[in-house]
């Protein structure tokens, strides 16, 4: 199974001396539903029995010596999912606090890429008696949103029996030796210049002549055409605190819960949608953050939004994003006036990244024809020069993660929450993103914590932005 290039740069990234991007998240379960007996270790063999199921799970990457083909997924021959998963705890009775260090430190940890690209850690000693369950999962075999279609199978419906992994090892394909590799990178690089290109040519050739000649028609007349949509908000990214040269591994982890259908009813009222309104809280929070830092910030953030495009054609594996920049509109102090704006703002994008719209280079097609060789010198580059952190998109990346608007059980245990930990981007020292349950909106900040230590400043931000507009 060989990666896309866009899939690749999540490994390239690394490699090149950047901040690691794991998709991380956490699962709250209560056990109120389950068998009265139920143990970490339980929940840990019960996902263990699923996780090892999917077959995406069992995979891990390689790639030739002289690293001029792509990055492929091959069976790992010695997989073992006990590998991947461990039991750990927090000081009885684990609160809030508690919880939010222990998860700092677990999304500290790099994860391995010499076997399946995963790891789950069931926590215990909760308040109540509750357990988590935290997830890394690296971001070049899924994106937010495959996340939650792969992972789909690890929940249920109703609360369930306890299952447990088989034992012994799983059929794998022969692993690609060193010379069979560098022979289909060979191949692929003579594909990708005498097949891929020439076509890549052929077929955009005259697309963008068209589109060229609509432009021009359109500029002479002075006016759009009824099918042009409208063009997309102005950007004018500035810098803060929060844009940094170089991310450290260092993680700090905070959140805050809302009651979902008192936010769907708040949406309702304004107009807007669920995630516009939570853009606004997320802009909020920026904003105390600011002021508690003392940090005089007058002009308007941006966030760095993925937006999703997977079609059913892409299946739930790999990423199928594209992002933009998101003006959250943060010099206007009325918050339901922010509101307003940036839901304005977001109906514009969205009709811009729609999976239908024809554009006149096909993205995909375009990324086949670099060499996975060039992407790596290319992110080398960007590392030692930092120009990540010169290249301003966005002060903050906010995702969005909608969950099952009904409720779940792992291990016979209901899904109370979801906390997310989306990847802290090199350059940025901060991401927020917004998940959801059949009760519950979470709104997760994730942080390199050398720069943003005390994350309190955040949670009470969307705490006063949500009050603002009851």
């Amino acid at each position: 199974m060989k990666l896309s290039l866009f899939d690749q740069a999540f490994f390239k990234i690394e490699e090149a001396g950047m901040a690691p991007m794991p998709m991380g998240g956490v699962m709250i379960l209560n056990p109120k539903t389950a068998a009265p007996d139920l143990t970490a270790t339980d929940i840990a063999n019960h996902l263990a029995a699923r996780m090892e199921k999917i077959p995406l799970m069992r995979k891990k990457p390689v790639q030739d010596r002289l690293k001029i083909g792509s990055i492929r997924l091959v069976d790992d021959p010695e997989f073992d999912v006990q590998n991947h998963l461990t039991v750990s705890r927090v000081k009885r009775p684990g609160g809030y606090r508690e919880l939010a260090e222990h998860l700092g430190r677990f999304s500290e940890k790099p994860i391995p890429t010499d076997r399946p690209l995963w790891q789950f850690e069931v926590i215990e000693g909760l308040r109540g008696g509750k357990f988590a369950v935290a997830t890394h999962i690296h971001h070049g075999i899924l994106d937010g949103a495959g996340a939650m279609e792969s992972l789909a199978s690890l929940n249920d419906l109703q609360p369930g029996e306890l299952e447990k992994p088989r034992r012994g090892r799983w059929p794998a394909e022969a692993e690609p030796g060193a010379a069979r590799l560098v022979g289909a990178a060979l191949l692929e690089n003579l594909n990708r210049s005498f097949v891929k290109t020439p076509g890549l040519i052929r077929k955009s050739a005259g697309p963008l002549l068209k589109a060229g000649a609509k432009k021009v028609a359109a500029t002479l007349a002075r006016q759009e055409s009824a099918a042009d949509r409208p063009a997309p908000p102005e950007v004018n990214v500035q810098g803060t605190s929060l844009n940094i040269q170089r991310t450290s591994r260092k993680r700090s982890v905070a959140w805050k819960a809302l009651s979902l259908s008192r936010v769907k009813k708040l949406s309702k009222q304004h107009g807007v949608t669920v995630n516009d309104l939570a853009l606004m809280l997320c802009s909020v929070a920026m904003d105390r953050h600011y002021a508690a830092t003392g940090e005089a910030v007058d002009f308007d953030q941006f966030a760095i939004m993925p937006f999703n495009i997977r079609t059913e054609e892409d299946g739930g594996t790999g990423n199928a994003v594209m992002v933009r920049s998101v003006n959250l509109h943060s010099t206007e102090r009325d918050v339901v006036e922010r509101l307003l704006a940036i839901a304005a703002d977001t109906r514009i994008l969205k009709q811009d990244v729609r999976p239908d719209v024809k554009r006149p280079i096909d993205g995909k097609d375009l990324m086949a024809v670099f060499s996975p060789f060039l992407l790596e010198s290319a992110l080398r580059l960007v590392s030692r020069f930092d120009l990540m952190s010169r290249i301003k998109m966005g002060n903050t990346m906010i995702s969005n993660v909608p969950g099952a608007p009904v409720p779940l059980y792992v291990a016979g245990a209901v899904v109370e929450a979801v906390v997310p930990m989306a990847p802290v981007v090199e350059g940025m020292a901060l991401s927020c993103t917004i998940a959801s349950t059949d009760s519950k909106l979470v709104i997760g900040f994730h942080a390199c914590s050398d720069t943003l230590a005390d994350m309190t400043p955040l949670v009470a931000g969307v705490e006063e932005g949500y009050k603002a507009l009851t």
